[in-house]
């Protein structure tokens, strides 16, 4: 038999996987990119990451290809194959494409709601381009780690992380990251029930995304501005702004934008009475965050269920939906959402009657609340929470005394 000189093997291994990385790198230009062509992508990377020959190759396709990655059913497969990268660049002694990297693990991270790793992966990254004098990517690393304050509800934090960064920018412009702190202010406006504010910010960030030509982000803010009118009382012009989203998502192949997009769609669907097409909506946005392994949007989805059958006096499927949510709850970190179902289960065992029960699932809210003082939805949480508390100890105490036998007088 033939010996195969390794020398020569490498070289050609390399070649077929340049060779590989090259052809699909202008499949990232075409819209519906196919789920094949992200599996071929991974396979072809995971080789290239071996040959020290393809590294610029490889360090080109992840700065294009990591947008594709972050919005596919991949993301665990491409966060193994950025910390592998990431060990690259320390051996090639490469500082720029380390600074990328650690911001790509960080929005994975932020995906996957692993809040904690996530913070420190832009934390490193940020510090990485501050060594490099990168500013403008110094920046753009803060707009993100803001949307992640938000996320866990640090609402203080993220307006100051997006002020580091328009401070920033003011002196090294970018308009990607300029849509995305209107897109961060935004969200804490909406969190705030700030409806008019919102809207601006998101139709800011939907301009500034939009003459950029970053499609997938322009989307997004579209479909929040459709989740912003269903609270200003326009629901028509909500589902007409939707639908676009949908269509848009759809031709991008961005599947968790998507769903999304239906479980928003979802709730306009119930706070009109069209339950059918609520439950309709959040089945669709279930298979894919299933597929996602995105507990964050289970457990809004869930919940979200189990008002609708709630709505409908349906106590049975609510009380398993919001179970289902409790469960997905458990597993991030978010406080009032939890909270929220914990309430809401609340109020449904004490509709079946099942007092004491709901009285030990709203005493473990109300045990929970003082952990959230400083988040905006307290006030109304502990309202709630405290009434359905107090309702279901009085539907005990009447449960107790029809029970107990009255005595015969002699």
């Amino acid at each position: 038999m033939d010996r195969i000189d390794t020398a020569n093997s490498h070289d050609w291994l390399s070649l077929c996987a340049r060779r590989s990385l090259a052809h699909l790198l202008p499949q990232l230009e075409q819209a519906g990119f196919s789920e094949e062509t992200c599996a071929r992508a991974l396979h072809s990377l995971q080789y290239a990451l071996r040959l020290p020959q393809a590294w610029p190759m490889v360090r080109a396709f992840i700065a294009r290809w990591a947008p594709v990655m972050e919005r596919s059913g991949h993301r665990q497969e491409w966060l193994e194959l950025l910390q592998i990268a990431l060990v690259r660049c320390q051996t090639e002694a490469d500082g720029a494409t380390e600074a990328l990297i650690l911001f790509h693990l960080a929005v994975i991270l932020r995906m996957q709601v692993r809040h904690q790793e996530s913070e420190a992966a832009f934390q490193a990254s940020a510090a990485r381009y501050e060594a490099l004098g990168d500013r403008r990517g110094w920046a753009r690393v803060r707009a993100h780690h803001a949307y992640l304050a938000w996320e866990r509800r640090e609402f203080t934090r993220a307006l100051q992380l997006v002020a580091e960064a328009q401070a920033e920018l003011a002196h090294s412009p970018d308009d990607e990251t300029l849509a995305y702190c209107h897109l961060v202010r935004a969200a804490v406006a909406y969190e705030r029930q700030e409806w008019e504010e919102a809207y601006r910010e998101e139709v800011a960030a939907y301009t500034l995304w939009e003459q950029t030509g970053t499609s997938r982000l322009a989307t997004m803010a579209l479909m929040n501005q459709a989740l912003i009118l269903q609270h200003m009382g326009q629901p028509e012009v909500a589902i007409s702004v939707y639908q676009q989203a949908l269509d848009r998502f759809q031709a991008l192949g961005d599947i968790a934008g998507w769903a999304t997009a239906q479980l928003n769609l979802g709730l306009l669907h119930a706070n009109q009475a069209r339950y059918r097409e609520a439950l309709t909506c959040y089945r669709r946005a279930e298979q894919v965050f299933q597929r996602l392994n995105d507990s964050l949007r289970l457990a809004r989805i869930y919940n979200n269920v189990g008002e609708v059958y709630r709505y409908q006096q349906h106590w049975e499927e609510a009380e398993a939906a919001y179970r289902l949510s409790l469960s997905c709850w458990s597993q991030v970190d978010h406080l009032a959402g939890l909270v929220n179902t914990l309430d809401n289960l609340g109020f449904v065992l004490s509709a079946q009657g099942r007092h004491q029960e709901a009285l030990e699932v709203l005493q473990e809210a109300l045990d929970r609340l003082p952990q959230m003082a400083d988040d905006p939805a307290y006030p109304d949480l502990k309202r709630t929470v405290t009434e359905k508390w107090h309702r279901a100890q009085e539907g005990l105490h009447a449960g107790e005394a029809q029970e107990t036998p009255e005595r015969s007088h002699e």
